[in-house]
């Protein structure tokens, strides 16, 4: 018998580990179709009037949509040499780049759309991902924590939260975003897994 509980022990360990994986490589593939529709939501509404409308950012996100992305990136910038201040821009760059997996790359854009508007949680959101799946928890914890105070009620920043925050052995307060998490959007995508992890893990 105890062997078997020992065999257990040992069974469930590896699982959560698998299941660790696991989400993470989803969470790279998610990444695509997610930003390759996504317009930021810029907090401060700083697209300028000169950018308004405009027909390149257009064609560089249909180039998106079709996987050109060398073409789509020439584009961008282009324009961000243009205009080196739109958070639009730096945005669509840094998410470009993820969708790439060259995530020091799109942390660089984010950081710098991050420095023209600090408060959206758009954009701390992408970020957090950016750190993590570069390797950074830390940074990805402290930045998703930042977007999740900005954006209390939304599902996918409140996920991340704990997620990342079980991930760093905190899963009292983890659990505590994916139980609220659950409250609001119960479909979540891999909720229940989350919960299970940090179940285990307390």
């Amino acid at each position: 018998m105890a062997e078997r509980c020992r065999w257990g022990r040992a069974f469930l360990a590896t699982m959560v580990s698998i299941m660790s994986v696991l989400r993470s490589c989803l969470g790279i593939c998610l990444i695509a179709p997610v930003t390759a529709n996504c317009v930021p939501l810029l907090a401060d509404a700083q697209a300028s009037a000169a950018t308004a409308g405009n027909g390149a950012l257009r064609r560089a996100a249909e180039l998106e949509d079709r996987g050109q992305f060398a073409e789509a990136e020439q584009i961008y910038l282009a324009q961000e040499e243009h205009f080196p201040k739109n958070a639009e821009i730096l945005f669509h760059l840094g998410t470009l780049r993820m969708r790439q997996n060259d995530w020091p790359k799109a942390i660089e854009y984010l950081e710098k759309c991050r420095a023209l508007q600090p408060r959206n949680a758009d954009v701390l959101f992408y970020l957090a991902q950016a750190h993590y799946l570069n390797g950074e928890l830390v940074e990805a914890r402290e930045t998703i924590l930042s977007a999740a105070r900005l954006a209390p009620k939304e599902a996918a920043v409140l996920q991340k939260a704990g997620e990342y925050l079980c991930e760093g052995n905190d899963c009292g307060p983890g659990l505590d975003d994916l139980l609220k998490d659950r409250k609001i959007e119960p479909a979540l995508e891999n909720i229940e897994m989350d919960l299970g992890m940090a179940y285990y893990k307390l």
